[in-house]
């Protein structure tokens, strides 16, 4: 037969007691310094104010309105790529100008000689006939 004592119970109540008593004391230790622990935080930096960098500018060049002149001294002849003899048709068949002798915009009056038309070709016809005439 087994008797049990009174105080041999105790131990254990002593050990977890005990424990919880540590465990307090460790939580009371970790919550009277709070925040007195962990690094004290510097003052907040002042960043300086950063400015866009200046793009490079194209440049501006001022319009201005003027007659552009190119000034050339020499001697030579100026011709033309592409001539043409121009003639009307008239009585008596083809007939080319000789000589023009009004300029374009130029106004002229009733009377006024205004081209001469080259008549050689029908001098030469009507010296042609004249010999031929004389022969009959």
């Amino acid at each position: 037969m087994f008797m049990k004592w009174w105080t041999g119970a105790s131990r254990r109540r002593d050990r977890a007691a005990r424990a919880a008593l540590v465990i307090l004391a460790a939580a009371a230790a970790a919550a009277a310094p709070g925040c007195s622990l962990l690094p004290q935080e510097s003052e907040e930096e002042v960043l300086p104010i950063i400015t866009p960098p200046k793009l490079s500018e194209k440049p501006v060049y001022e319009v201005v309105t003027a007659t552009l002149e190119s000034k050339v001294q020499a001697a030579g002849k100026v011709m033309s790529l592409k001539e043409e003899n121009l003639f009307f048709t008239g009585q008596g068949g083809a007939m080319r100008l000789k000589a023009v002798y009004v300029e374009p915009g130029q106004e002229v009056e009733a009377g006024d000689l205004i081209a001469e038309v080259d008549v050689s070709d029908k001098e030469r016809e009507l010296r042609r006939a004249r010999l031929e005439f004389r022969r009959e």
